[in-house]
């Protein structure tokens, strides 16, 4: 049940091993570049948060089968929709394995991640997590929702740079008549990303993807704020 809108041609490489090389998906010294700046958080907001999202579709699919067939989840047998129930992703080609999936209250979870994560090409750097998410709707594809989310989290790469992001508030992640019946995807998406790059410690930029209502490739990034 992988639902991406694949905007950048490079997120295929999420499945591959991490090679913690500076390439495309590292901050570096490229995150001057405005084409490149933007090409990064786009990992985080179309590829990092709709990672998780897939997830947590997957684990309501297999919470709805009555035998809980997976192997893709490690989980006692609780349901997953019941406050306090934590399911974990197990060792699975899967860029997140060992996420941590706990069920907060009706139509609500949090999920933690500590571990490397890849931003485009081959990037792969310690990437940490946090994010609270609340079920919508249902859309036109069955077990496909909309979401609310917020999300905080830091990375550390080479080089003395590492960057800290988070939404601003509650971000919505839509689905309109237009996917909801194809193979998935999030494409009304509503709110703000923000991202402050740190080289040795200290802020270097700040950077702000702002979306309105449309798909993530059409937001707005802008710096320096």
């Amino acid at each position: 049940m992988k639902k991406y809108i694949v905007i950048l041609a490079a997120a295929l490489a999420v499945f591959s091993s991490c090679s913690k090389r500076e390439s495309d998906g590292a901050i570096g010294d490229k995150s001057k570049d405005n084409v490149y700046a933007r090409a990064y958080m786009m990992c985080i907001v179309d590829n990092l948060a709709t990672d998780i999202l897939n997830l947590f579709e997957d684990a309501l699919e297999v919470n709805a089968d009555y035998h809980h067939r997976t192997t893709q989840f490690d989980f006692s047998g609780w349901d997953f929709c019941t406050p306090g129930t934590i399911w974990t992703v197990k060792p699975y080609p899967n860029p997140l394995q060992g996420l941590m999936m706990e069920c907060i209250g009706e139509n609500r979870w949090s999920a933690i991640y500590n571990g490397d994560y890849v931003f485009g090409d081959s990037s792969c750097f310690p990437t940490n997590i946090s994010m609270t998410l609340e079920r919508g709707a249902e859309s036109g594809q069955k077990g496909h929702f909309n979401w609310n989310i917020t999300l905080e989290g830091n990375r550390t790469e080479d080089n003395g740079y590492s960057c800290l992001f988070r939404t601003d508030a509650v971000v919505s992640y839509g689905v309109s008549d237009r996917i909801s019946s194809s193979n998935g995807g999030w494409d009304v998406l509503t709110g703000i990303y923000y991202l402050d790059v740190m080289k040795d410690g200290k802020v270097a930029d700040y950077w702000k993807f702002e979306m309105n209502g449309s798909s993530a490739y059409s937001g707005k990034f802008s710096r320096g704020l």
